[in-house]
């Protein structure tokens, strides 16, 4: 279980800063994880290293070596787990909580996902979605099921919606409600801060009066999406930038915006790999294992 860090993120920051000047250690190819106390990433080795708050290296399984992608880490307030070259491995873990492990086990690691507490996974052999939800205190049940009408094609996971596409629709569950949103062929699925989805076509996000807005063809071609919890959708683009998008217009917001180091905002571009946490805050790693962070809300960078 990762327990957060009783100091602020600004607090957070100013340590890690100064504590960088003295230290070169952190050497990541990508960043897969970061909370108040904790950082991760895969190293030059290709294995899994992550250090605490004040840059101390955490001891992990020596079982544990790199986490594949597309699922890279399913960090949740639960538990860090992910899809290992041999198998299912967790770093950090409440077993006493969720059954995690036995659900990553039965799952296709293409169609599994996490955010907060909950983490689904589609079964790779009866195609059926799992999904354990136990902080959803207005919901009825802690977990649920859904035998799709149609194959599963991707799914998105947030801490109030989760999302799955069943042929020709999206169908969403709250724990108030749910949704049906008109879309072809998903391949991937976001569900924070709006439910946006992709095909090989079509690329489009919807308000939270299921109001459909198109987006542009970079966030379409991306070679990747991320989001955070509250308010910001980004992707890094098929030319190595990085964007965020404006829901008003469905394009990418003008350069400058969020604090984005310019040199990332440029074509072809260092840029290897983006985290996105709550309230605006942004790690990036470059080309030289650099990993730099920012916050959207305040100038100024601070290495890691």
């Amino acid at each position: 279980m990762i327990h957060t860090a009783s100091i602020s993120w600004a607090e957070r920051a100013t340590k890690l800063s100064a504590r960088a000047k003295s230290s070169s250690s952190v050497n990541f190819k990508a960043v897969d994880f970061l909370s108040d106390d904790h950082l991760c990433g895969l190293n030059s080795n290709n294995r899994v290293t992550c250090y605490d708050w004040s840059m101390n290296l955490v001891d992990l399984p020596d079982s544990v070596v790199g986490f594949q992608s597309p699922s890279e880490v399913l960090a949740s307030e639960s538990a860090v787990c992910g899809f290992d070259v041999d198998g299912v491995k967790c770093l950090f873990q409440d077993r006493a909580r969720i059954k995690l492990r036995e659900l990553l086990n039965e799952s296709d690691p293409k169609l599994t996902g996490a955010h907060g507490a909950n983490v689904c996974g589609v079964n790779a052999k009866t195609g059926i979605l799992r999904c354990l939800v136990p902080d959803w205190y207005n919901f009825s049940r802690r977990s649920f099921r859904v035998q799709p009408k149609n194959k599963i094609t991707a799914i998105g996971v947030g801490v109030s919606t989760i999302c799955w596409s069943d042929g020709n629709v999206i169908n969403c569950q709250t724990q108030n409600e749910t949704r049906a949103l008109p879309f072809n062929g998903a391949f991937e699925i976001l569900t924070t801060p709006n439910i946006c989805a992709r095909s090989a076509t079509e690329a489009k996000c919807w308000n939270w009066d299921n109001t459909p807005v198109a987006l542009s063809s970079e966030f379409l071609t991306a070679k990747k999406w991320l989001s955070d919890l509250y308010s910001t959708f980004g992707a890094i683009t098929s030319d190595n930038r990085f964007v965020v998008l404006d829901m008003t217009t469905g394009a990418a917001r003008p350069a400058g915006s969020l604090n984005i180091p310019p040199v990332f905002e440029q074509p072809g571009s260092t840029l290897v790999d983006v985290w996105m946490g709550d309230y605006q805050r942004f790690c990036s790693v470059d080309t030289n294992s650099t990993v730099q962070c920012w916050r959207g809300y305040a100038s100024g960078l601070y290495g890691v």
